[in-house]
């Protein structure tokens, strides 16, 4: 689709929605950001990407 951009078709609606449950990805160090396709691009595509962090060894009362 060029810009970076990349377009997926899926065979099964349940695929769609497995890969869109579980975003955010990333890959060689950078995130994807991850949107099921619409005519136009809204301007403001991505404001943000909400993600998950996992701090380890972190004290209770923390």
């Amino acid at each position: 689709m060029g810009s970076g951009k990349f377009h997926f078709r899926f065979k099964e609606e349940s695929d769609l929605q497995y890969v869109m449950e579980n975003r955010p990805y990333h890959s060689d160090g950078w995130m994807n950001a991850i949107e099921r396709w619409v005519p136009t691009v809204r301007p403001d595509f991505p404001v943000s990407i909400p993600f998950w962090v996992e701090i380890r060894d972190l004290p209770d009362q923390l």
